[in-house]
């Protein structure tokens, strides 16, 4: 069985999501025997935490707010706008 997590978090703008919180959801991954992983934030991801990731990219991947905006915007077929 494929079991992927999806963790959120609601940050502000100017409130980055640091590579403590990755590491958390990574190590979550590891002991849910889960197959991959994705962190999505209304904000963005330090240097830290994208360096982390791209150690461990083919399990865990980082969606920060503009690729939110654009999958959102890709779904419902509609010009760019912004959610904030």
């Amino acid at each position: 069985m494929r079991r992927s997590l999806v963790e959120a978090k609601r940050h502000s703008a100017h409130r980055p999501v640091g590579v403590e919180l990755v590491r958390q959801l990574y190590g979550t991954l590891i002991d849910a025997d889960a197959n991959s992983a994705m962190m999505v934030t209304t904000s963005n991801f330090t240097s830290g935490a994208k360096i982390f990731q791209q150690r461990h990219k083919y399990k865990l991947a980082l969606k920060d707010y503009a690729n939110v905006v654009q999958w959102i915007n890709g779904f419902s077929g509609k010009n760019e706008h912004s959610f904030r």
